[in-house]
């Protein structure tokens, strides 16, 4: 540039000279032909600097950067910004998306998730049972001051199935229908076998007693004559299978069905715990129970029991029907207790919540009953109503006999736990242990999904002195006698808690994944606009060496005259 800048003032100097002088002017340039050689090396050099500066080449000859396009810089933004929008527009109304889906499956529709796990039993489940073996009959015939022992025997394992028939659509929101439960033995579950030999109360006989208990002398005699004449006694010994489901013959009940003595209703034509139940439509009832459609949280929650919302067995409070079934429940996230209405004892039971624990890494509420549920009313006022007879039994018994085709039945936790010490002085042989004889159901909080389900109760039958009945002659007074106890079980597979925990961790998963993609566009917009102002500042710069060459460069705008 010195020499280029030395020939253009050289060559300034010339045409100057060149007007003024004239001739002078070609002397001097014949006397110093190096002038012209100069000024033409100048030229060169500019015009060799020109490709440099305008970013063909750079220094050292390397190639320079490419700018990127408008159009490229235009894609970031319009991406970017979409990404960055969506993401937290998604990412704000995920739990409320969230919330319209899982709603959409959870309430009972023919379509739903919920449907499909409702209308037959989706999980493995057992029905347990024990039999109480009295070993001791003979000492207490012969002195009824002895006490009742008994020997537990089983338990004795059936696989169980739920399936819900005859369904009826209705449109205020409810579904009626009916349940067929099906069972299975499983000998490889249960300790020992359904020909083993069990003695206990012959209920036939003393439910006979309890009917003419408050008649007059001469009927509570004619009755007498009949179990007599009919070989019935306080003892009966009969297998297992013919306790349970196969049930067994009675001469005496036969002939109680041909008298049709009014008040007298008894529907099966032989005795067992669980006979006549085994794939019966009807053994349960009638149900009529909220689809959820309307609110979430009357899902699972009966409206009414054989067409009605309130039995005839109590009074007030204690007839109405209130509760779920027990295998669909609407979310339970802040409920302290909840209540599973159980057709077999004609009412509900109450749930206090306890310790929330885990079941196959899904956490759940537990739920259990405490010394409130078989209350008499000592405790809880409310259930006073349960009280039937006068006095009322001690508390931690529930007196189902009306229930129950007017047998003298009661209901209450195995081995009388958390009952009144009454019951278990009275007999020998029950081990009331903390916690193992529990009723209790594990709900998964936000869709109300069983998660672990123990339903535990004992049958017990009550025996007591009638006058004029031989076999209930010398009896002590109030004697509950337990028959059996069973235990309802099922757990969810490792297959749906899986599932489960997948729901549950949508969430989460939701609000993490949106934010990642809103950064994404975040990103995005930020590199667009560090391009474009890099795209800007090239440009300026750009311009200033054109402007610099321009201002060093006169020859454009003042050629050279020859």
């Amino acid at each position: 540039m010195a020499l280029a800048e030395k020939g253009s003032v050289e060559l300034r100097t010339i045409n100057t000279n060149n007007n003024i002088f004239g001739s002078s002017v070609n002397s001097e340039i014949a006397k110093e032909p190096s002038i012209m050689t100069t000024e033409v090396s100048a030229r060169a050099g500019i015009a060799a600097a020109t490709p440099k500066d305008s970013g063909t080449a750079g220094n050292n000859g390397k190639p320079a950067k490419m700018r990127p396009s408008k159009t490229a810089i235009i894609i970031l933004y319009v991406v970017g910004a979409l990404l960055l929008i969506g993401g937290i527009a998604v990412g704000l109304s995920w739990m409320r998306i969230f919330n319209h889906i899982l709603l959409k499956e959870l309430i009972l529709t023919p379509t739903s998730t919920s449907y499909d796990m409702w209308k037959e039993t989706p999980i493995p489940m057992y029905l347990k049972l024990h039999l109480y073996n009295w070993t001791n009959t003979e000492e207490f015939s012969n002195n009824a001051t002895t006490k009742p022992n008994f020997v537990e025997m089983g338990p004795y394992v059936f696989r169980e199935e739920h399936i819900k028939v005859n369904q009826t659509w209705n449109d205020n929101g409810t579904i009626t229908f009916q349940q067929r439960r099906i069972w299975h033995f499983d000998e490889s579950m249960s300790n020992g076998s359904l020909d083993d030999e069990i003695t206990n109360l012959n209920v036939i006989g003393v439910t006979v007693g309890h009917f003419v208990r408050n008649e007059n002398i001469a009927v509570r005699l004619t009755v007498n004559l009949m179990l007599e004449r009919y070989g019935e006694s306080l003892f009966v010994t009969k297998t297992a299978r013919e306790l349970l489901f196969e049930g067994y013959s009675n001469a005496f009940l036969d002939f109680v069905h041909t008298l049709d003595i009014p008040g007298v209703n008894i529907p099966f034509e032989k005795f067992g715990w669980f006979y006549g139940r085994n794939l019966s439509d009807t053994y349960d009832g009638v149900f009529n129970m909220h689809t959820g459609v309307e609110d979430v949280l009357n899902l699972g929650v009966l409206e009414n029991w054989n067409y009605r919302n309130r039995t005839d067995f109590w009074s007030g409070e204690c007839s109405m029907i209130r509760g779920t079934t027990g295998e669909l429940w609407p979310p339970v996230d802040r409920d302290e207790s909840i209540e599973i209405f159980a057709p077999d004892i004609c009412t509900s039971l109450v749930l206090s919540r306890a310790n929330d624990t885990e079941i196959l890494n899904v956490e759940g509420h537990r739920y259990i009953t405490d010394r409130a549920t078989f209350d008499n009313g000592s405790t809880v006022p409310s259930r006073a109503c349960y009280c039937v007879k006068e006095p009322c039994q001690p508390s931690g018994m529930l007196d189902v006999s009306e229930c129950r085709f007017g047998a003298p039945a009661y209901v209450s936790l195995p081995h009388f736990y958390q009952a009144d010490d009454y019951y278990a002085n009275a007999i020998t042989g029950m081990e009331p242990r903390e916690g193992k004889y529990n009723f209790e159901m594990v709900l998964e909080p936000t869709t109300g999904i069983p998660l672990n389900v123990k339903a535990q109760m004992q049958i017990n039958i009550l025996v007591e002195p009638v006058n004029g009945i031989a076999l209930l002659t010398g009896i002590p007074a109030e004697t509950y006698i337990p028959m059996l106890w069973f235990s309802q079980e099922a757990q969810l597979s490792e297959e749906l808690a899986s599932q489960m925990k997948m729901l549950l961790e949508l969430p989460m998963l939701g609000h993490v994944g949106f934010t990642i993609i809103g950064a994404i566009g975040l990103v995005l917009l930020s590199i667009g606009i560090c391009l474009c102002i890099c795209r800007r500042c090239r440009s300026e710069e750009n311009q200033s060496l054109i402007d610099a060459e321009d201002s060093n460069n006169p020859s454009k705008s003042d050629p050279v005259q020859t």
